[in-house]
Order: C-alpha cells, then sequence, then structure tokens
C-alpha cells in the first residue's frame, strides 16, 4: 500500500521477484535501479539499458521507445572472470567492497551509475579496481515508469 493505495496484492515471493510499480520494487530489499527503453523488433523485445541491451523476458507488452525503469537485485549480479564476455557481463570500477559475514557487498560504477552486488567474503576488491560483473538476464525486473 503506497498513501492509501494499493499498489499490489500477491505473494511476498511475487512481490518480491515481480513486482508490478515502482514502489513495490523498491518496497522490499536493497535494489539497483537504472533507466531503460523498450526496443521491439517484431515480436523480439529488448530493454536498453545504456550500458547494454537485455531480451525482455518479462510478461507486459511495453511499445516500441517506452521508457521504463529496469531493477536488479543485489543477488542477481556477481563478479564475473576477467576474461569473461558477452551482452550480460559488464565491465565496472569497484567504489568500495564492505565485509558482511557471509559475503561482502561491493559498491561499483558501471559508467555514471553506482550499482552493489553481494560477492563471496573471501575477495580482496579495492576502490579503484577494474572488475567485470555478471547481470541474470532472467531476473531483470521491468517497470514503466510514471509520468510520461
Amino acid at each position: 500500500m503506497n498513501e492509501g493505495i494499493i499498489e499490489q496484492v500477491d505473494t511476498p515471493a511475487n512481490i518480491y521477484s515481480e513486482p508490478k510499480t515502482e514502489f513495490v520494487a523498491q518496497f522490499i530489499g536493497k535494489i539497483n535501479q537504472f533507466h531503460g527503453t523498450i526496443h521491439r523488433n517484431g515480436e523480439h523485445c529488448l530493454v536498453d539499458t545504456g550500458f547494454s541491451t537485455f531480451d525482455y523476458l518479462g510478461t507486459h507488452d511495453y511499445p516500441d521507445g517506452a521508457a521504463v525503469k529496469v531493477y536488479l537485485r543485489l543477488e542477481d549480479m556477481e563478479l564475473a572472470g576477467a576474461d569473461a564476455t558477452g551482452n550480460e557481463i559488464i565491465p565496472a570500477v569497484v567504489t568500495q567492497s564492505v565485509f558482511m559475514g557471509a559475503c561482502c557487498q561491493v559498491g561499483a560504477m558501471i559508467n555514471d551509475k553506482e550499482v552493489y552486488f553481494e560477492a563471496s567474503n573471501t575477495i580482496h576488491l579495492q576502490p579503484g579496481d577494474a572488475i567485470k560483473i555478471k547481470i541474470n538476464e532472467k531476473k531483470i525486473i521491468v517497470v514503466q515508469e510514471k509520468n510520461l
């Protein structure tokens, strides 16, 4: 519920993994947010984040050129090997690495956007380190931007 308006009635798992609005996406758990644009080629639909283009695997039928918000949970991104390639592999620069016990929470810059993800508690990353982040394309959450 947001300012007295019900935004989504669903199971906790669906609210977490398939939010229907921007508010719901940000309501439970830490999440990374990007602006994106939908590109359609017949039945094939892509979402362009400015740093990479991903297949849109969701069920909403967005029109070509739609402005969307793209959300990724911390656990849906991971440190990739230095030689990894593909549109789901994104170069980044470490801004921070915080030991959290069972894992490290890593902050990194992708272009001009800071993102956060979880990594093994045995890594030793320092600010300024060049890394690659692998994004789980199947977990990308896309929600049409408000007030367009």
